[in-house]
């Protein structure tokens, strides 16, 4: 949607977030974006104070940060002709934790895990947790992932390299010391563990503890790379103007696309892929228009 570039908000997206009432919403700067599939561009702005981290919930719930605490916001929405109906908010860290700039989730919200400002991971295990949230014992972190059961929680050493642990038993289950990341993400199903920099791409096999898969990259904007909502697929930019969507089990290339200028972190669903772009908007792609993508290459 070219449009959508020009309205309030949309010129600094940083990470997409697809929520389960059909709405897609996008982090920039100064807030929160909104953007409804019956409407032309982004229908909503909410000015709010955030880092770059969101994540969804059920119930049309969004996760955000800020320096203070991490924050659960509803987003109401019935459906096409309907208007959107901002809820309520609720802060979900105590001041314990204290200021907050990143957040992963389990698909069904129970489980979280958030970094704060210094350097600590802190989690909790069930919403009704009665220990509520606890420190992990994870050193200095920059940048945390769980996947979609909450089972597994990986996070990228701030002295360089990662560790994946069991969420239940504290148990390590892969650490590679050394390099230093800019992005880790754990696969939704538990099974792979990708990490990166502007230069390469490394996806581990966490059944075997190996490096199953590596590419040389060049991108100037960092590194991009999302795993897709099931959980089989990674989508990545590979160089600065392409982004390809790889398959899990083979590590083939399904789709090959161009990427946005600047890209930033995108959204992979069976559906659809959606990429934003430093000032530039969001590039929206239906999966099914990219069927034989790769084979035109």
């Amino acid at each position: 949607h070219p449009s959508s570039a020009s309205a309030e908000g949309n010129r600094d997206l940083w990470r997409l977030a697809v929520l389960d009432n059909g709405l897609l919403v996008g982090g920039s700067n100064e807030g929160l974006n909104v953007w409804r599939p019956d409407a032309a561009g982004f229908g909503v702005f909410l000015r709010l104070p955030m880092h770059h981290a969101i994540v969804a919930v059920p119930g049309g719930g969004v996760l955000t940060v800020d320096g203070r605490a991490a924050w659960l916001r509803r987003l109401a929405w019935k459906g096409p002709g309907h208007p959107l109906d901002v809820g309520t908010v609720e802060r979900l860290t105590p001041p314990s934790v204290g200021g907050v700039v990143h957040v992963a989730a389990s698909q069904d919200g129970g489980r979280m895990a958030v970094l704060n400002n210094r350097g600590e991971m802190h989690v909790r295990l069930a919403a009704a947790d009665p220990a509520g949230w606890r420190r992990w014992d994870a050193g200095p972190v920059q940048y945390c992932s769980m996947d979609a059961w909450g089972r597994r929680i990986g996070a990228l050493r701030g002295g360089g390299g990662f560790e994946i642990w069991e969420m239940d038993s504290a148990r390590s289950l892969l650490r590679v010391e050394g390099r230093s990341f800019l992005l880790g993400a754990l696969s939704p199903d538990g099974r792979w563990w990708a990490a990166g920099d502007a230069a390469w791409l490394g996806i581990w096999d966490l059944h075997t503890g190996a490096l199953c898969h590596e590419r040389q990259r060049s991108v100037r904007s960092g590194c991009n790379f999302v795993w897709s909502t099931e959980g089989g697929q990674l989508l990545v930019q590979d160089e600065d103007a392409e982004v390809l969507v790889l398959e899990a089990s083979s590590w083939r290339t399904l789709h090959a696309v161009p990427a946005p200028p600047m890209m930033r972190l995108p959204v992979l669903t069976p559906e659809w892929m959606a990429m934003p772009g430093e000032k530039s908007g969001v590039d929206l792609w239906l999966r099914r228009d990219l069927e034989g993508a790769a084979e035109k290459r």
